[in-house]
């Protein structure tokens, strides 16, 4: 699956927050439908009066909890601090059923989303045409496994 990494302006103070990547999903998925799951979720402070312990409470003890596109705004409260936060979606609903934090890395996902450790955020997807609308959107980009760019890199290298 083609990955990018990205930081924001600095690689020493993460400086993108959940509500630019919601923007560039909410962007480029315009009317298509896609059916999320949240995975994992780490930090502090409340959403819907529910502590963000209890919900990851709740990801514990669970497969995964499906969620609205629109709820997860509720996460990008200026109250919230997400430390670490994994997010999968796809088009298919039985495939975001069937994924868990266990066995979704196995999975061609359409997107997933994920903030290590307050650090750095990674966009891994099935769609390259996401990834690089991405590119364009996002500062301080590492490509972590582009197979369009590495076709491109080595067709240029051929001739």
């Amino acid at each position: 699956m083609n990955q990018i990494r990205f930081y924001g302006t600095s690689k020493d103070i993460i400086n993108i927050k959940l509500i630019e990547i919601l923007n560039i999903l909410n962007d480029f998925k315009k009317s298509r439908t896609v059916f999320w799951k949240l995975l994992w979720l780490d930090g502090f402070g409340k959403v819907k009066n529910k502590s963000i312990q209890t919900i990851e409470e709740q990801l514990n003890n669970s497969n995964g909890l499906p969620i609205v596109f629109k709820d997860l705004y509720l996460f990008c409260s200026e109250s919230i601090r997400l430390n670490n936060f994994l997010l999968i979606g796809d088009n298919n609903s039985q495939l975001v059923n069937n994924l868990s934090l266990n066995n979704y890395k196995n999975a061609k996902v359409d997107f997933v989303i994920e903030l290590f450790d307050s650090s750095f955020w990674e966009l891994s997807s099935s769609k390259e045409d996401f990834l690089i609308y991405s590119l364009k959107e996002l500062a301080n980009v590492e490509i972590i496994n582009f197979s369009a760019i590495k076709q491109s890199c080595s067709m240029k290298s051929k001739q």
